[in-house]
């Protein structure tokens, strides 16, 4: 039962997805929007094994999907390397997120959903790629039957969370913005930083002014924020995903201002008076301490078709391990037992009759 019961080389798992695409910003500019954009959502997603990469112990899992939002398509390409007896991560060089030179080290964390036979009292540490750790996936206390399979709910949370560079860079985000893009956002939010550096830097000595124009030559960093709130339905024995009832994804990004703030509050503090001190230093305050701006999100649901697919998958392979841990093991006991009980009487059959004991004749008495 340990050797059938392993992840098998033959795994092959399509899903499909629809739903909604919600966009912030321009993603030609990086200008924000005026009003959300909402384009149609699709994603086709394989989890498919790779048998000529994958050994005895372990299995390499290509997990691929093809992004459609509107008229536009993208790839994305996961790959995981699991061992085959407890569905779980382990470190290999052919394990990677997005680009194959993008190697992640998901040792002892999960990737296709909680393991076979999970525990609906513990937590899984589930590993997010987009930031480089885990987050742990939890029973929903929910149980129900899918096309006649029975599932448990399982659900995975994660609040607005720095991105891995990594990941940031195998995306293709650019992870800064010149000072004058910077600025010209600010002033279509309503605030003019230029006008209020130029005021500011009447009042600045020579070397200050120096120091400001070293200050806004530098680029402004980019930090990369992403938030998931997924709910799955997971048949049990296999651990097989049976249905995607909600996923959430979004990404948010924020000025790394912290730099910034820091070169400009020596030259705020020297000249107090400057008309442009106080609004520059609660401008300053208000932007470091400002929320991420959301990017956009991903909103979107298993189609029912593919419910109905993946559901006959889980139930077959269900089948299969009942047989294979439960009934297989029980039939053999009870050929174990005929067999015994054979033995036994075949043996008891072929015993010869004891020989009865000589009775003793009448002895002599000797003198």
């Amino acid at each position: 039962a340990p050797q059938l019961t392993k992840l098998p080389t033959s795994l092959d798992i399509k899903y499909q997805f629809t739903g909604t695409y919600t966009g912030s910003v321009n993603p030609s500019t990086g200008a924000r929007l005026a009003a959300p954009l909402n384009l149609p959502l699709s994603i086709d997603r394989q989890v498919k094994a790779v048998p000529t990469q994958s050994t005895s112990s372990e299995l390499v899992v290509n997990d691929a999907s093809t992004v459609v939002i509107g008229p536009d398509k993208t790839p994305q390409i996961l790959q995981y390397v699991l061992d085959r007896s407890t569905a779980e991560n382990v470190k290999s060089p052919h394990a990677y997120a997005l680009l194959p030179g993008n190697v992640v080290n998901r040792t002892g964390s999960y990737s296709l959903g909680p393991p076979p036979g999970a525990d609906t009292a513990k937590a899984y540490p589930m590993w997010v790629d987009e930031i480089g750790k885990t987050v742990p996936i939890t029973y929903a206390n929910a149980t129900r039957t899918v096309h006649g399979v029975a599932v448990k709910e399982w659900q995975l949370k994660l609040p607005a969370t720095p991105m891995a560079a990594s990941f940031v860079s195998a995306m293709h985000l650019p992870t800064t913005m010149s000072f004058a893009d910077f600025e010209a956002q600010l002033k279509a939010q309503g605030t003019d930083l230029a006008l209020g550096l130029k005021v500011l830097s009447g009042s600045l000595t020579a070397a200050e002014k120096t120091s400001l124009a070293a200050l806004t030559a530098k680029p402004i960093p980019l930090q990369y924020f992403y938030a998931i709130n997924i709910k799955l339905l997971v048949e049990p024995s296999s651990g097989t995903i049976v249905d995607t009832l909600t996923a959430v994804r979004s990404y948010s990004v924020r000025p790394y201002l912290a730099s910034f703030a820091a070169g400009l509050a020596p030259m705020l503090a020297a000249h107090p008076t400057n008309l442009a001190v106080a609004p520059l230093a609660a401008g300053s305050k208000k932007l470091t301490a400002a929320p991420a701006q959301p990017l956009y999100a991903l909103t979107f649901h298993q189609a029912p078709a593919s419910v109905t697919e993946t559901a006959g998958q889980a139930g077959h392979n269900a089948n299969l391990l009942k047989i294979v841990e439960t009934w297989i093991p029980i039939g053999l006991g009870v050929i174990g037992l005929i067999l015994a009980g054979l033995a036994f009487t075949g043996r008891w059959r072929r015993e010869p009759p004891a020989a009865k004991p000589t009775q003793p004749g009448p002895q002599k008495i000797g003198v």
